[in-house]
């Protein structure tokens, strides 16, 4: 099975890209995110979900691999093919991880392909394997969304629980805006 890959793109249409790996083209089926992107020659890293059928092998390629696996938990789902599931991760995943903690068929009726009964489905699977801090973080960020990804994470591998630095940034004032210094801010205040 391929498990990653790292070429250049030599193609790309509406939903899929080539890319080239020792002179090998590999046929890779992305989201709208990647493909809006990347540009021809460029060069490309993607986490691989090599998926087998009966008539036929497909490529689904991720930046993540926290979207490979949101990508794998969903084709387990009864009813969520690959296709399906690569549509869904069209929108962020955290924006999808407070939609089916919340159960926000409203939110799902945007995804082309999914109807009513599937998107029950995805918040009945799904909902498990989301924990609350996860969904704290998630409206904390949609407030504040310019800081959550980068500096998040980083005071995140200090050691720090999600928990502490949403209590510290919710605290954050708003003329500090420099990336050291929120980092500063927050490490003072856990």
């Amino acid at each position: 099975m391929i498990a990653y890959l790292k070429g250049t793109v030599l193609n790309k249409s509406e939903n899929s890209l080539i890319l080239v790996n020792n002179d090998i083209g590999y046929d890779i089926r992305v989201t709208k995110k990647i493909l809006n992107k990347i540009v021809e020659e460029d060069d490309l890293e993607l986490f691989i979900h090599t998926h087998v059928r009966e008539d036929e092998i497909s490529l689904f390629g991720f930046d993540t691999q926290e979207e490979m696996n949101f990508f794998k938990n969903l084709i387990s789902i009864s009813g969520i093919g690959p296709k399906i599931a690569l549509e869904v991760l069209n929108f962020p995943i955290p924006e999808l991880k407070k939609a089916i903690f919340d159960k926000n068929i409203d939110y799902f009726k945007q995804i082309k392909g999914l109807g009513k009964k599937t998107s029950e489905r995805i918040f009945l699977d799904m909902k498990c394997k989301i924990t609350p801090d996860e969904i704290e973080c998630v409206s904390y960020s949609q407030e504040r969304r310019e800081i959550k990804d980068d500096i998040f994470d980083a005071v995140l591998t200090l050691g720090y629980s999600r928990k502490q630095v949403i209590k510290a940034l919710k605290n954050l004032p708003e003329e500090i805006t420099d990336d050291e210094e929120i980092i500063k801010f927050i490490i003072q205040n856990v």
